[in-house]
């Protein structure tokens, strides 16, 4: 990054505390801190239901949505999208081994789910929990939604633009959710 900044003759103070400034992406730090907080480990060792579902729906957060959908989406979209047409090929190959990393990251979050799921089968995944992690979901979404409007207002490059940045973001959101047993629609949202 450092080269990167410096090359282009950026500010360094303000580039790195951009995400303090900027409303779209100090809101998602935000909600980041708020969503992983986690119990005390002890209660999570003598098996405490609130304490599972709590650690279980950072989990989900985390490996869903922060890796599967804002860091994933947001290193593929734009770039790959200019790949197809033969641009900055370069980039998007660098891209690509960058998201194989992401993949194993996001499968190794899957196990991680669905292991605590399988290991603590008393935990009763009930209905509000379910609510409570859609409601997560649903605003990460949101955030997603409102990061890629300032990030790339008026964005369309090459058959790329945010409406299908955005509906990809939920479509990433609904299959890593499926893969660990949660189903949500997000599609009719945008």
């Amino acid at each position: 990054y450092t080269y990167l900044i410096e090359s282009l003759g950026l500010p360094q103070d303000d580039i790195y505390t951009r995400y303090k400034k900027v409303k779209a992406l100090s809101d998602r730090c935000e909600f980041t801190l708020k969503v992983s907080q986690l119990p005390d480990i002890e209660r999570v060792r003598q098996g405490d239901p609130d304490a599972i579902r709590q650690v279980l729906k950072a989990l989900i957060f985390y490996y869903c949505i922060f890796e599967g959908v804002w860091f994933y989406l947001n290193l593929m979209g734009p770039i790959q999208s200019l790949a197809r047409r033969r641009l900055m090929l370069g980039t998007a190959t660098q891209f690509q081994y960058i998201a194989r990393d992401e993949q194993s990251h996001i499968m190794v979050g899957e196990h991680l789910i669905k292991g605590i799921i399988n290991e603590y089968p008393q935990v009763e995944y009930t209905a509000d929990f379910r609510l409570d992690v859609e409601r997560m979901v649903r605003e990460a979404i949101r955030l997603e939604d409102a990061f890629i409007d300032e990030a790339l207002p008026n964005f369309a490059i090459l058959g790329y633009n945010t409406v299908d940045h955005k509906k990809t973001a939920r479509h990433y959101a609904e299959r890593w959710l499926k893969r660990v047993f949660f189903v949500i629609d997000l599609q009719g949202e945008h």
